[in-house]
């Protein structure tokens, strides 16, 4: 950690000991060919939640952790925060699907929805911004839709989620939704 920006390693001038060539040969860099970085497939970013086990205080634990965003040369004067969040574990389902944002119209917005073992993410998949966890509680149901089978519904307490379904069909999300809640919870 050096507190001067311009000493940090990659941020000197050319041909200095701390220059982008010498952040480029450091350890952590180890088989990147940085002329061909561009090509590399992009890793499932990190994703960190601040909900938990505790179901005490349901909506304490669903409001996420906030920090900075960088700001873009886009939009300089962004400055809302992003949501955090990590994923550690491999996704039993993942697929684009259309969320319900209507609350009286329906309003259907493209998401990535992502299933573990733990949790049930959605993202922005234009961005890769996450947007949100739906908490896994033991009375988390995932159901398919009255009206049309080609839609499902996640239900939490107070709180309801609605999705049309993408690649994947409604009822494929309906039983893995329902087998993970199950088995997180089941009692030992």
């Amino acid at each position: 950690m050096i507190k001067e920006p311009h000493l940090r390693l990659g941020a000197g001038i050319k041909v200095s000991k701390n220059d982008y060539e010498a952040l480029k040969g450091h350890p952590l860099f180890n088989g990147i060919d940085f002329d061909k970085v561009h090509l590399m497939k992009v890793p499932l970013f990190p994703i960190e939640s601040t909900f938990s086990k505790d179901y005490g205080n349901l909506k304490s634990q669903c409001e996420p952790k906030t920090r900075p965003k960088a700001y873009s040369q886009q939009d300089p004067g962004n400055s809302k925060p992003a949501k955090i969040i990590s994923i550690h574990e491999p996704p039993i389902l993942s697929d684009s699907v259309k969320k319900n944002l209507g609350w009286f119209f329906p309003m259907y917005k493209e998401r990535q929805l992502i299933l573990t073992s733990t949790r049930l993410l959605y993202y922005d998949p234009t961005t890769n911004e996450p947007l949100g966890e739906i908490p896994l509680l033991p009375s988390t149901k995932a159901v398919l839709g009255s009206t049309s089978k080609n839609k499902f519904e996640v239900r939490v307490p107070n709180r309801e989620y609605i999705f049309k379904e993408g690649e994947r069909p409604a009822s494929e999300w309906v039983k893995a939704i329902n087998e993970t809640v199950a088995k997180l919870h089941k009692k030992k």
